[in-house]
């Protein structure tokens, strides 16, 4: 736990034994998101590659910017990123 010096000067005990409570959960969230995001940066670099080539089929026309779409939109977490999908 660091920081947080004026709270710990505080005289209130709850706001202490919430700011420490707090600390040590974003502590364990930010240890699995970490965890998580070794594990999804390869695949997400996979995902990325293989999208470029359905953009270039779509630049050369051979497949439909719907169909572009269609594929796009299969990425759940694309859809949280505005204007991700070209």
């Amino acid at each position: 736990m660091g920081g947080g010096k004026n709270i710990m000067e505080s005289d209130c005990s709850d706001r202490l034994n919430t700011y420490k409570k707090y600390d040590e959960e974003l502590d364990a969230l930010t240890i699995q998101l970490n965890s998580l995001y070794k594990q999804m940066k390869p695949v997400h670099e996979r995902y990325e590659y293989i999208m470029q080539y359905f953009r270039q089929q779509k630049q050369r026309n051979l497949i439909t910017a719907e169909e572009y779409k269609m594929r796009a939109e299969r990425y759940v977490g694309l859809k949280k990123r505005k204007g991700s999908a070209q």
